[in-house]
């Protein structure tokens, strides 16, 4: 500024200028404070190093010149503002005023907290305006961003389904307590907000030690979780999840405590229930004779009946996780766990047969089911399955299947004779049909061989029937099926029944054969 050649502004060379712009201009180069002044009518400006980084890429070309050339972006919103103080209504202050200024080509938002005040000619009259400005834009933001801040917490709290409170450093009383609190608390805010002791009060009796005991450590700085009761003035209990934790400044000194209290009421109706069905499931599983197992969703075995241990001779609990598998025959086990692993990734029912080793060593088959158990949304919760012994089917089984593939091929061959025999007319030899008929009315049951014989043959026509009586049979309670001894053969029995030539499968008896007691004669045999 004093630099500067005022000879070529309207306000001419310092040396001409009254006493009372040259003390103002000395107050102005003089402060560390952003201050400018505006002399004459036409508000040419004069201002210091600090008020020159105010307007930015305004300056120095603002200096001399009137303000209107200076702000013309912003006239509208400062002339009023000068207009006043020049008509002598007095000094004018501003705050926080949002402007559009220019200051480095382009229009920007800025704010500002100035004053105008006026400057008194020695007649009185209005000779000029004396400017203390500061800009405040970086403040109005961090201001408005608080506000705003604070404001979508308020619109968070006032709509928040739990209870959200904030409390002072000392913990003594309530700054802030969100509209949840009536809906779950039932009481009324205020009353909590003026006395502390009133929430102390609705804590349950048995519940009240671990509560109290919860604020010390939230005034120390810790993080808590409390779980309590409390009676509500209409008498009913709710169970209330409470988390506290310290509220900081920037330097970490501790300056106010926060928390959420929840309503978990429900989820605690949901855990009791849960636990009865659990404990029914174990009083029934108990009670089982199988070997019954519960699985987490990741297929880790977790719990199995008292008989799983009674007959691996396992102490309880060695079983969980994996470590069931250990029980499992050796041979069984890689298709065990592909079985396992499989019902795990697809959700679906697991089915498997393999040994499990008895608590002496010997192994016996097992048929393992396992089910997933789901929660009502499907999400898969457990898996819980049972064991039971086929030992002994297996055996049976494998008995009869040796058994049958020792009698099958001389059946097949038996077949093919008898029908052979039984085509033979009756002109035939004797001989030829004896194999069949003296057995019989020799009063001997036939043999296995001959009944097969005989239940394979096709029917013959009526020219060729054979009858065979004896003496009237007696009633007996010896009196057997003959058909009952003697299952029909199909072609399902042996490939070589399907490869006799003429051979017709019988599908159901076209004769039967009717033996008494051994003390009693054949009555009839016919086919």
């Amino acid at each position: 500024m004093r630099a500067f050649d005022w000879s070529a502004t309207a306000l001419g060379p310092p040396e001409s200028w009254p006493d009372t712009l040259i003390l103002a201009t000395g107050i102005v180069l003089q402060a560390a404070t952003p201050i400018a002044v505006y002399w004459g009518t036409d508000l040419a400006i004069l201002y210091n190093d600090a008020w020159g980084a105010l307007v930015g890429g305004k300056h120095p070309g603002a200096m001399g010149r009137p303000a209107r050339e200076v702000f013309p972006e912003a006239w509208d919103e400062l002339g009023p503002m000068f207009a006043r103080v020049l008509s002598g209504e007095g000094a004018v202050e501003v705050q926080d005023q949002r402007l559009l200024l220019d200051r480095a080509g382009t229009p920007e938002e800025v704010f500002f907290t100035y004053s105008l005040n006026p400057v008194l000619a020695p007649d009185g009259t209005v000779a000029g305006v004396f400017n203390v400005a500061q800009e405040t834009t970086a403040r109005f933001r961090a201001a408005a961003g608080l506000a705003a801040s604070e404001e979508r917490f308020r619109s968070f709290a006032e709509n928040s389904a739990d209870v959200l409170w904030i409390a002072d450093p000392a913990g003594n009383r309530l700054e802030y307590l969100s509209p949840a609190y009536e809906r779950v608390w039932g009481d009324r805010r205020e009353l909590v907000l003026d006395d502390l002791g009133r929430w102390a009060a609705l804590v349950h009796p048995e519940d009240r030690e671990r509560a109290y005991a919860a604020m010390p450590r939230l005034l120390a700085g810790e993080t808590l979780t409390v779980e309590y009761r409390i009676v509500r003035p209409d008498g009913g209990v709710r169970h209330i999840r409470d988390t506290g934790f310290p509220i900081r400044d920037g330097e970490g000194r501790l300056r106010r405590i926060g928390g959420v209290a929840q309503d978990v009421t429900a989820e605690h109706v949901r855990e009791e229930a849960l636990r009865a069905s659990e404990e029914q499931f174990r009083v029934f599983a108990q009670a089982m004779p199988s070997h019954v197992w519960a699985a987490r969703p990741n297929g880790q075995l977790y719990w199995f009946n008292e008989q799983v241990y009674a007959y691996s001779g396992a102490a309880a609990g060695t079983l969980d996780g994996s470590a069931w598998t250990g029980i499992v025959h050796p041979d069984d086990r890689s298709g065990v766990d592909k079985a396992w692993r499989l019902s795990l990734a697809t959700g679906e029912d697991y089915e498997a047969e393999f040994r499990i080793r008895r608590a002496d060593g010997a192994y016996r088959w097992f048929l393992t089911r396992g089910k997933p158990v789901r929660s009502r949304d499907g999400a898969l919760t457990r898996w819980v399955g049972t064991c039971t012994d086929i030992d002994d089917r297996k055996c049976v089984m494998a008995w009869s299947s040796s058994r049958l593939r020792r009698v099958s091929p001389s059946l097949a061959v038996a077949s093919v004779r008898s029908r052979r025999i039984l085509r033979k007319p009756r002109s035939a030899p004797a001989g030829e049909r004896k194999g069949i008929i003296s057995p019989l009315a020799q009063n001997r049951e036939p043999s296995l061989r001959r009944c097969q014989r005989s239940s394979a043959a096709r029917p013959v026509s009526a020219a060729h029937r054979i009858s065979v009586s004896g003496r009237p049979a007696a009633r007996s309670s010896g009196v057997k099926k003959f058909s009952a001894e003697c299952p029909t053969i199909s072609s399902a029995d042996h490939p070589r029944m399907r490869s006799a030539p003429g051979f017709q499968a019988v599908t159901r008896p076209s004769w039967s054969v009717v033996t008494m007691a051994k003390s009693t004669a054949l009555s009839k045999i016919a086919w």
